[in-house]
């Protein structure tokens, strides 16, 4: 699919304005982040790689990975793939549907399609997230625990239906390091191996 390219994953970064929709939609309630791990975190790395607000930057790496927009809809294709895809939050949170809205309009600056689409919360969860069913979806954490073990959300075991990494991120090296973090109790080593896996 489009996400398997490295290129659109980055050029979606440098597309969105991420302050820009902290600013508008959550009335600058919010900071923009750079990583899984906060940055009022000991275990933040603060040289993690930052994808600033850079359409050009956008529109290059697409070009560069062979999207174009030949037939002139405004959105970009490579062969029979188009870059669309369906984004999902759920629809009791108007803030989420609003957020995915701006992201759409944000993205289609560049060529890329996101189709916004409010779903209920429990269709959300059950029949798209648990299954891993689902282009891209906006949703959140809450209440995270004050030691910034990312396991949960990053470690290829929990890619299940009874896991929380949604995402399905796949990573043997990123495996290793949450793995051997939650093995240690020095704070610096768990550091180290944090910022390896950011």
């Amino acid at each position: 699919g489009i996400f398997q390219d490295l290129a659109v994953r980055q050029a979606m970064m440098y597309a969105l304005d991420r302050q820009k929709l902290v600013d508008d939609i959550l009335a600058g309630q919010g900071i923009v982040i750079h990583s899984p791990i906060l940055p009022n975190s000991w275990a933040y790395h603060s040289d993690v790689p930052k994808y600033d607000h850079d359409l050009r930057k956008a529109r290059e790496l697409l070009e560069e990975s062979g999207w174009f927009d030949d037939d002139g809809d405004g959105v970009r294709e490579r062969g029979p793939l188009k870059l669309e895809f369906v984004l999902e939050t759920n629809e009791d949170d108007p803030t989420r549907v609003r957020l995915i809205q701006a992201i759409s309009e944000q993205l289609a600056e560049v060529g890329i399609r996101a189709i916004p689409q409010p779903v209920p919360w429990d269709e959300l969860v059950n029949e798209k997230l648990r299954v891993r069913r689902f282009d891209a979806v906006l949703t959140g954490w809450q209440n995270l625990p004050p030691d910034p073990d990312p396991y949960p959300y990053w470690h290829s075991s929990q890619a299940n239906e009874d896991g929380p990494n949604y995402a399905s991120y796949i990573s043997e090296e990123a495996d290793l390091l949450l793995q051997e973090a939650r093995l240690i109790n020095d704070k610096e080593q768990r550091a180290e191996l944090y910022r390896r896996f950011q």
